[in-house]
């Protein structure tokens, strides 16, 4: 199943390779909140609040991979693509 906790990332019971699909689903799903908000906020229906934690999330989920990189160097080996992606 693919379900993303906060506190998937520290828990080495978890299996790398679920962590790591459970980790791109949900920064593939802030990415996605996150365009949605800066078109929300373009057209004046958000709160640029709303976008900052949106990015804030998305950067402590970043930095969190990378700490965790040696876990999951056999999925990915290179996650300085993160940082350019997001």
């Amino acid at each position: 199943m693919i379900v993303y906790h906060a506190d998937d990332i520290s828990n080495p019971s978890i299996p790398s390779r679920t962590l790591y699909s459970r980790l791109l689903t949900h920064l593939e799903n802030l990415q996605n909140l996150f365009l949605l908000e800066r078109l929300l906020l373009k057209h004046g229906y958000a709160d640029i609040k709303n976008l900052i934690d949106i990015s804030m999330e998305m950067l402590a989920m970043t930095s969190g991979i990378w700490k965790q990189r040696d876990r999951l160097t056999g999925f990915h080996s290179d996650f300085e693509w993160l940082v350019g992606f997001f």
